[in-house]
């Protein structure tokens, strides 16, 4: 890439034959038009498919989930980027799966999920140690997050880490061996501190 102060036509811009002038941050340039390639080897096929499975769930729970507990907020990426770049690496095929996704990330303790149960008239509860280590306090907040594959629809429940147990409504009373993706995952009274989340799978029993 050539910089360049001025010209005897004025300003340049735009290809000509095998060169391209343009202008960036200010400063003129001029440089060997190349056009891109696209390759499509089986490695960077499986790493377009794993960016597009995690950055399409993201999504889904930018607002209700990263926005408000990727905590401390980054200052240079927003929370989407941030679960993104966390995520991506941790999908070993190009099917998202969502055991190894990662809602959140935090210091704060995680004593993970004990048990699943259906509750009605159509909750799904998860149940965890009450147990506090470290900043820990019964006064955190519980974060329930159920993925219903059959509704397609993520459900959300909160309550206190005292309570042991959050229940999220899941909005229709399931069938038999329906599958649903469950985290849980805590938040300080303070919005200070967050811990890890923690996956379980539930399916429903007959």
């Amino acid at each position: 890439m050539a910089k360049y102060s001025g010209s005897l036509f004025g300003k340049i811009s735009g290809k000509a034959k095998d060169s391209v002038a343009s202008t960036w941050k200010g400063i003129k340039y001029i440089r060997e038009h190349v056009i891109p390639q696209n390759p499509k080897t089986p490695a960077q096929t499986l790493q377009r498919d794993k960016f597009a499975n995690i950055s399409g769930f993201g999504r889904r729970i930018v607002d209700t989930i990263l926005n408000p507990h990727t905590i401390p907020a980054p200052k240079k990426k927003s929370a989407y980027n941030v679960f993104v770049g966390n995520n991506v690496p941790l999908q070993s095929t190009g099917v998202l799966d969502l055991s190894e996704v990662e809602l959140v990330k935090g210091g704060l303790y995680q004593p993970g999920i004990d048990s699943i149960e259906f509750t009605l008239p159509n909750g799904i509860t998860l149940d965890y140690a009450t147990d506090n280590f470290g900043e820990a306090q019964a006064s955190d907040l519980s974060f329930g997050v159920v993925y219903d594959r059959v509704a397609d629809k993520i459900n959300i429940g909160e309550l206190t880490r005292g309570a042991g147990s959050v229940t999220v409504n899941n909005g229709r009373v399931p069938n038999t061996d329906n599958e649903f993706d469950c985290w849980l995952y805590f938040v300080s009274a303070d919005n200070k501190r967050v811990s890890d989340s923690n996956y379980d799978l539930f399916i429903m029993p007959a």
